[in-house]
């Protein structure tokens, strides 16, 4: 029994001895962040960041098998994991500034759309206000002969009056004499 009882603990030592111990929780960490670098845009973006990464990612494992309960192990993940969002923040600024571009050269192509449909419109203002001038100077020309041929009109009838009234004094006179 004594010696089914030691063989059991040896097995038992022998079993923890070997299982691979749990990676710390930076070292998860920096694993992740350097799969979420290694995929997408970052890796398009800024490979070499992705690469600096990798690299730390690599010393940070290293350090980890050889002493994977160490403080080192845990500043290398650490490390590791920093560079791997350093990676994916330089990807994402890098990102914004092309699409801060983008927008800018079309906002320029908008602007200038503007002003060419904007200087057409003064265009088409200035034609129309132009063609106004014309049609108020040729109704202005047949206006000032209707008044001058009405000003005659009414001399013409005046005198007309006057005539007439002479007439009828001139008859009244010889139908008094």
């Amino acid at each position: 029994m004594k010696n089914q009882l030691v063989t059991a603990a040896v097995a038992a030592l022998g079993i923890t001895a070997c299982a691979t111990p749990t990676p710390p929780r930076e070292l998860v960490e920096a694993r992740n962040s350097y799969q979420e670098a290694s995929t997408g845009a970052t890796l398009r973006l800024n490979p070499a960041g992705v690469d600096t990464a990798r690299d730390q990612l690599a010393v940070a494992e290293d350090e980890f098998r050889e002493h994977p309960r160490s403080q080192e192990t845990r500043d290398r993940a650490y490390l590791a994991d920093r560079a791997a969002r350093l990676a994916i923040a330089q990807a994402q600024t890098k990102l914004a500034a092309e699409e801060t571009a983008n927008a800018q050269k079309q906002l320029g192509v908008v602007a200038q759309q503007n002003r060419a449909a904007l200087d057409k419109t003064r265009s088409d203002l200035a034609a129309q206000q132009q063609q106004g001038k014309l049609t108020a100077q040729q109704l202005e020309a047949p206006a000032a002969a209707a008044a001058a041929a009405a000003g005659a009109l009414q001399k013409t009838a005046l005198e007309l009056e006057s005539e007439k009234q002479a007439r009828l004094a001139a008859e009244q006179k010889l139908g008094q004499a």
